[in-house]
């Protein structure tokens, strides 16, 4: 817990504002950026996400999505969105500039105490944040649950080649979940 404490008061030392969006057009494509940036860093892929995304998010979703930004020193060092409904939260991608936070923290405070502290005052029930770092969430207080997924193909043959497809999907996560915590 102190760890947590540290963290966030370190963020808040170093000048750094965490706030929510209410349009972003002057900024889409720093934060579409910023996305892309994290995304290229930890998965070697391209973001599979419009440049638009976060915009369209905004237009379209209203107040169930709500567009975070940390900025230090006036500049946009990083993003995440929360989406939201019926209680639940949800968590996708997240971006910091890692050369401009320095080792202030940003990435911990907008990802993780900032919107759990929002989800509280909304209320959420759950926010749910993905299938990767485990073992850094669970210093956060989150943990691994069960999740289904559910997908009709349109084709019969289809669905006779996607079935095995998700077990092995399954079983290679949970395999490595439970070696995680091992």
């Amino acid at each position: 817990k102190r760890k947590h404490v540290r963290e966030i008061n370190k963020n808040k030392k170093e000048e750094v504002i965490i706030k929510q969006l209410e349009t972003v057009e002057a900024c889409q494509d720093q934060l579409y950026e910023l996305l892309a940036g994290n995304y290229w860093k930890y998965h070697r892929k391209p973001l599979m996400l419009h440049r638009e995304f976060v915009g369209r998010c905004k237009k379209y979703l209203d107040k169930n999505a709500i567009i975070y930004i940390a900025e230090k020193k006036g500049k946009i060092i990083g993003t995440t969105i929360l989406f939201h409904r019926r209680g639940i939260g949800y968590i996708t991608d997240v971006g910091v500039d890692h050369a401009k936070a320095g080792n202030d923290f940003t990435y911990f405070n907008i990802t993780y105490y900032r919107p759990i502290a929002d989800a509280i005052a909304i209320p959420l029930k759950r926010i749910y944040y993905g299938t990767m770092m485990y073992e850094m969430k669970s210093k956060r207080g989150c943990s691994t649950m069960k999740t289904y997924l559910y997908y009709k193909p349109r084709f019969r043959l289809l669905q006779s080649i996607m079935v095995p497809l998700f077990n092995i999907h399954s079983h290679l996560k949970s395999w490595f979940i439970s070696h995680l915590h091992a």
